[in-house]
């Protein structure tokens, strides 16, 4: 949520034992967030239609579906690489096609990779990916 004048908070309002977000916003209204208990150990996490895991373990691994999903070849997965917040770089190991090792230091990057069926060179997916100690 963007803007002047707005302010978060936390608390278990439903009472079922998981924090909301509630944000106050300027003009007077209140956006609410749902609280989860789908958590990264959790065997039924949901994936997402990008990468998962998504919160991923440092020195895991995270799978994207968009490039297992257009059946290329893995050599278009070679110049996959992390970006960090501060805008390091570091090079994305590929374990399979599609599947990549997460970076040793927890944070969050952005993994940036080209799909196997991308119409040009210089198309990539960028998708933010939080990696957890």
């Amino acid at each position: 949520i963007h803007g002047t004048r707005s302010a978060a908070s936390f608390a278990d309002v439903n009472g079922d034992e998981i924090p909301e977000m509630l944000i106050g916003i300027h003009n007077g209204g209140v956006r609410w967030h749902q609280g989860s208990t789908t958590g990264i150990d959790s065997d039924s996490q949901p994936k997402s239609e990008l990468v998962y895991p998504n919160p991923a373990k440092v020195n895991s691994f995270v799978r994207i579906t968009q490039l297992l999903q257009s059946g290329g070849s893995p050599n278009c997965t070679e110049n996959a690489q992390w970006v960090s917040l501060d805008g390091r770089t570091l090079k994305a190991m590929p374990l399979s096609p599609g599947t990549f090792a997460t970076p040793g230091a927890p944070g969050l990057y952005i993994l940036m990779a080209s799909p196997c069926n991308a119409p040009g060179p210089n198309v990539q997916i960028k998708i933010p990916v939080i990696v957890l100690p």
